[in-house]
């Protein structure tokens, strides 16, 4: 099965492992952090890599399930942008994830309809 998969779903389930890495970094640079902020980041966490384990399955329709990600996650850009001057990092790092979550997505509707596997 892993030979029928188009290298665009591979490259972008890469990604998104990436992605889901990239919450883990303020954990390496705050002195304390709340125990509820860590369920939160961690259950998030397992959501990003269980849709790299989707995308890299090759489900076509993970394709409208990140268009809706990336849609959700410009809500909170203006939000973002107000914070960035109290927390750069976190704001830099927020940022680079909906950089990302724009990228996989339009990794995603370049896979041809056909199926071809490349």
């Amino acid at each position: 099965m892993a030979d029928q998969v188009h290298s665009f779903y591979k490259k972008a389930a890469v990604l998104a492992v990436i992605n889901s890495l990239t919450i883990l970094i303020p954990f390496f640079f705050y002195d304390s952090i709340d125990q509820n902020v860590v369920r939160v980041v961690m259950m998030g966490f397992v959501f990003g890599l269980v849709i790299s384990l989707l995308i890299s399955a090759g489900y076509s329709w993970m394709r409208w399930i990140m268009l809706l990600i990336s849609i959700l996650s410009m809500f909170s850009f203006i939000n973002i942008l107000n914070d960035f001057i109290d927390n750069i990092l976190s704001s830099l790092i927020t940022t680079l994830t909906m950089l990302l979550d724009i990228f996989i997505t339009v990794m995603l509707f370049k896979v041809p309809k056909t199926g071809q596997a490349v």
